[in-house]
């Protein structure tokens, strides 16, 4: 079942283990190659692993299952940003900032981003 492995990818993420965190996520893409969870989860790892243009792919495909979402546009947002596409960093930050149902938290992280491009 996909929510088992996706506790699963979540706990390598919470222990650290990006490499396992992305078998997991493989395997789940194998298996359902329109697993939201799997693109987004899988691209968290690959930004801390540097892999950007990886992450970038997936929280694209990520989008095409998931419109308009806090997490594919600030991420891709990070993403974009260690890539030094600065232009289209900004862009996905501000797309953050207009997702509905935005937290008070999350508008303010993405808002620091922000400030950090500014400062770039």
């Amino acid at each position: 079942m996909e929510i088992d492995k996706i506790h699963s990818v979540i706990y390598s993420h919470m222990n650290d283990n990006f490499s396992s965190a992305i078998e997991e996520c493989d395997r789940i893409l194998e298996k359902n190659g329109s697993s939201f969870l799997g693109r987004v989860f899988r691209a968290f790892a690959y930004i801390k692993k540097g892999l950007f243009a990886e992450a970038i792919n997936d929280l694209n495909e990520a989008e095409k299952l998931q419109p308009n979402t806090f997490e594919v546009y600030f991420h891709r947002g990070i993403a974009n940003f260690y890539s030094e596409n600065f232009k289209e960093a900004s862009e996905d930050f501000n797309k953050a900032l207009e997702v509905d149902k935005i937290s008070k938290e999350q508008k303010k992280t993405a808002n620091k981003w922000i400030t950090k491009l500014k400062n770039n």
